[in-house]
């Protein structure tokens, strides 16, 4: 009876190392990646940021001409807006029972 209950023991304590061991290795997020962080942030969060500061001073740099508003050619297009008249809309809720 006592060899039996060391061996259930045994087979339990495996299964949960195993079980530790396979959670750290395969589902377990990368806890790592914090330690190489950059004011608070991950290496790639601090890329992307670098990135996006970069993408802000090039639009930064873009300076628009508006002396094409003033043309002849940008005066003398026509507008060819169509008015849609207004038509009755349905019942304001379509699920409801008739």
């Amino acid at each position: 009876m006592k060899n039996k209950n060391i061996k259930n023991i045994l087979i339990v304590a495996v299964v949960l190392v195993g079980a530790f061991v396979i959670y750290t290795f395969f589902i377990q997020k990368d806890e790592a990646a914090p330690l190489l962080s950059v004011g608070g942030k991950t290496a790639e969060q601090a890329k992307e940021i670098q990135e996006l500061l970069t993408l802000q001073r090039e639009l930064k740099s873009i300076a628009l001409d508006v002396d094409i508003f003033e043309s002849a050619v940008f005066k003398s297009l026509k507008d060819y807006t169509v008015v849609l008249p207004l038509r009755p809309q349905g019942r304001s809720n379509p699920f409801a029972p008739f």
